[in-house]
């Protein structure tokens, strides 16, 4: 809400010239001694001032994002304590669904006598897989849906709206600090210990938040336009599940159709995570530089997007 004030004689009218995302025209009010009348609607371009954002160019969402850093800090804060603090079991959470996915799975090959081909015992290339899966799924959601939790902080103060998203992703760098607990405990009990490439780890995780950030930005823009992507977003999910490395490998694939699953970009953040663990001597150097290929380029769009479809953020909040 834009105001001009003026006099003319006895009279003075207040003019409000109301921006919004549906129509270029505001409502003019005069108040003069016998009342408040509404005088004819203006032009928006007749009003004396209009907010707009600089560019939504990279460069300039990088600077903003750089200046008000200190935000991004406290929103991540809060974000930690609600989910490690403010839950008495929280960090059980991180690791139960994965052990148990485990446990059921490695019952079920070996009653079932099902054979499935891996570069390290079954037991610990589920426990890695689920661990990571569970973790990276969670993260792609509550970016998704960052916006409509902290919708109250967003209407009434301003700071970067892609902070929002950015620290609820951020936040599942502790899961992951935490599920990787069980994971070196099956490996110190299976002898496996890790090599020089356990030092990758941190740039890995890196790379799979990144693009579980890119994917669930794409559907929050989404979401600013309609409600039924949150379950678009919640079956694809789930089929990501099945047709991802988590519960066999890539060598399981035919070789007629390895190009076409290898277009997947998590498949090689999920054999790259293994191996820095493991320290099996083929390190996916390929598989992995092509997701972060597929994750830079993803979070240049998605970020874009979404920027332009922040002015409706708040109408639909």
């Amino acid at each position: 809400m834009i105001p001009r004030l003026h006099s003319k004689g006895s009279a003075v009218a207040s003019q409000f010239t109301a921006m919004n995302g549906i129509g270029d025209f505001g409502l003019t009010l005069e108040s003069n001694n016998s009342g408040i009348s509404a005088l004819p609607a203006i032009p928006l371009e007749e009003a004396d001032t209009v907010i707009r954002p600089q560019s939504n160019s990279l460069i300039e969402i990088l600077n903003e994002l750089i200046r008000h850093r200190g935000i991004f800090f406290n929103l991540l804060s809060r974000d930690l304590r609600r989910q490690y603090v403010d839950l008495r079991l929280g960090f059980l959470w991180v690791f139960s669904q994965p052990l148990v996915m485990t446990l059921i799975f490695a019952l079920f090959r070996r009653g079932s006598g099902a054979t499935i081909i891996t570069d390290i015992p079954y037991s610990l290339y589920l426990l890695s897989g689920f661990v990571f899966w569970f973790i990276w799924v969670d993260a792609c959601r509550v970016t998704a849906s960052a916006d409509r939790i902290n919708a109250g902080l967003i209407s009434k103060v301003f700071f970067p709206r892609l902070y929002s998203p950015l620290s609820a992703a951020a936040s599942k760098m502790v899961g992951y600090g935490i599920g990787l607990a069980p994971i070196f405990v099956l490996q110190a009990y299976l002898g496996i210990r890790p090599s020089w490439t356990l030092v990758m780890l941190p740039f890995i995780v890196a790379q799979g938040l990144l693009l579980a950030f890119a994917i669930g930005l794409v559907f929050a823009t989404l979401f600013i336009y309609g409600r039924d992507w949150d379950r678009v977003q919640g079956q694809i999910l789930y089929l990501g599940l099945f047709v991802s490395p988590v519960i066999y490998s890539v060598r399981s694939i035919p070789e007629a159709f390895r190009t076409i699953y290898m277009l997947n970009p998590i498949v090689g953040t999920l054999d790259a995570f293994r191996a820095s663990l493991t320290g099996l001597p083929d390190f996916p150097w390929g598989a992995w530089g092509y997701s972060w290929v597929v994750t830079l380029a993803l979070l240049a769009v998605s970020t874009i997007l979404f920027k332009r479809a922040e002015a409706r953020l708040l109408d639909e909040l």
